[in-house]
């Protein structure tokens, strides 16, 4: 999914990252089930040497996060879309992977979820406001320092 490059600066965003955090962790919990999927992320976080009493605050919150009591249904979907894009994954592997919906959602109303029509900068400051965990420094870097080596681990099966 192509995305304007202005709004490439949000990749960081905390209420993005914590997103893609929980997203993560949804995603290998509804494979493997919880157990499983807190153990893999704790060796993973070893693996990349990241805090992993600061990651599981994030992951313990995970249900906060993608159910914040602020954002509708609709506000949400845009965000993991958004999320999504900014990751480089393609309208396919959000509607599959994190909205769980049809993969022909995101493609028939294409106008509806293109980050670049919705994400105006009022959309964009709202953001702030939804922010669970990363808004205190220290989970932010830990969260970003996860997510980079995620990603960058991830590229090697690419």
């Amino acid at each position: 999914m192509k995305i304007k490059n202005e709004l490439l600066k949000y990749k960081h965003h905390p209420r993005i990252m914590e997103l893609r955090i929980s997203m993560i962790k949804t995603m290998i919990v509804r494979q493997y089930g919880e157990e499983v999927a807190m153990n893999f992320l704790q060796m993973l976080s070893q693996m990349f040497e990241c805090n992993w009493t600061i990651l599981i605050g994030i992951l313990n919150k995970d249900h906060k996060i993608t159910n914040h009591p602020a954002v509708t249904s609709t506000r949400r979907k845009q965000e993991v879309i958004l999320m999504g894009a900014l990751y480089g994954e393609t309208r396919y592997q959000i509607s599959a992977q994190y909205l769980n919906m049809s993969t022909n959602y995101l493609y028939q109303s294409k106008e509806r979820n293109n980050p670049n029509i919705y994400t105006t900068e009022e959309w964009l400051e709202a953001l702030n406001d939804e922010v669970v965990v990363c808004g205190v420094r220290s989970y932010a870097t830990e969260a970003r320092r996860f997510l980079v080596s995620f990603d960058n681990f991830m590229g090697i099966f690419k």
